[in-house]
């Protein structure tokens, strides 16, 4: 081989793996998170047992009061309605188990383009309270905006900082705050199956009436009394009624005494093959629908059932979609056909 043909060759290799190493250079590298493992609340994980009072606050805002209420929470910002444990347990959870990932600016003048200003100045960092048995505090902490897509250990993180603390952080992990008490409350009111109930009554405030009865529990279909002769049943309407007390839920809930200057509209009796009977009044306030409800038992066998639906619904006011209370105010006006 002649030596311009090995020099051609060796050009040729440079060339071939210098272009190689040129792309290397230019293709798009994932960031590579490292955790520096350092809780950003030290400790907290073995004390949230003693956590009693969880505080959210923002600013512009009514924020979210969560309260420890026996093996349970209540959210005190909602009248001291029950709350969804498992979601106050996952925000504990959550803010113990937040790891610092890379150290941020310690520019005060720079916090709130990460939303983890001052929450009295600041609209988007919100301020978390935990608060022990002896109104002691046990951590404080300004959480602001989420960062998604991370690579390493951690496929999301926060934006934190510890009130007073000199420097923002990114934090591995997700704190699952709401500013608003809405995710907190346990919003299932009551959630009978069609085929259970036996006996349907409606009263309209001022006139109309409706009676339904299921010949046999679980059979496909109500029976309406007093059906006028010539007229046909809406049979849609009919079938639609069996979900009457299906899956109900509230927007808003509150002490029933609030509803001492509101329109009454309806009351309905459901009961139950079992025996369990519940009474439900509807009311009309501001344009929206309310909803009360109480329960009791016609037989042994629902006492027990009875007892702790009444523990839970009696006392409260809930407002309810307009469906739902259009579902709970028929008539039989409103089940036979044109």
């Amino acid at each position: 081989m002649s030596l311009r043909t090995l020099i051609v060759l060796a050009l040729v290799t440079l060339l071939s793996g210098g272009g190689a190493l040129t792309l290397s250079w230019l293709e798009p590298r994932p960031a590579q998170v490292r955790l520096a493992g350092e809780p950003v609340l030290p400790g907290l994980a073995g004390r949230l047992p003693a956590v009693q009072r969880i505080a959210v606050e923002v600013r512009g805002k009514p924020g979210v009061v969560l309260v420890r209420d026996g093996d349970g929470w209540a959210v005190a910002s909602a009248h001291g309605y029950p709350a969804r444990t498992e979601r106050v347990n996952r925000l504990l959870v959550g803010l113990a188990k937040l790891e610092k990932i890379a150290p941020k600016t310690a520019d005060p003048a720079r916090f709130r383009r990460l939303a983890l200003g001052d929450p009295a100045t600041d609209p988007l960092a919100r301020r978390v309270t935990l608060t022990g048995r002896d109104g002691g505090d046990i951590a404080q902490l300004i959480v602001g905006k989420q960062r998604h897509e991370l690579t390493g250990r951690a496929s999301s993180g926060t934006y934190v900082r510890v009130p007073g603390g000199e420097r923002a952080w990114l934090a591995a992990g997700l704190a699952d705050l709401s500013d608003d008490a809405y995710p907190f409350l346990d919003t299932a009111v009551i959630d009978l199956p069609p085929g259970k109930i036996r006996r349907i009554e409606i009263a309209r405030v001022g006139g109309g009436r409706l009676v339904a009865v299921r010949p046999a529990e679980d059979a496909p279909a109500l029976a309406i009394a007093d059906v006028p002769r010539g007229r046909r049943l809406d049979v849609a309407a009919v079938r639609r009624l069996g979900s009457l007390v299906s899956e109900i839920k509230f927007d808003r809930v509150a002490p029933a005494s609030t509803l001492e200057r509101a329109t009454r509209v309806a009351a309905t009796t459901v009961v139950t093959f079992d025996g369990l009977r519940l009474q439900l009044r509807v009311f009309e306030r501001d344009r929206r629908f309310w909803l009360t409800l109480s329960a009791s038992a016609d037989r042994p066998a629902a006492a027990e059932r009875a007892g702790r639906l009444d523990a839970r619904l009696d006392g409260w006011a809930y407002m309810v979609a307009d469906y739902i209370a259009e579902r709970l105010t028929r008539t039989q006006a409103d089940v036979l056909s044109d």
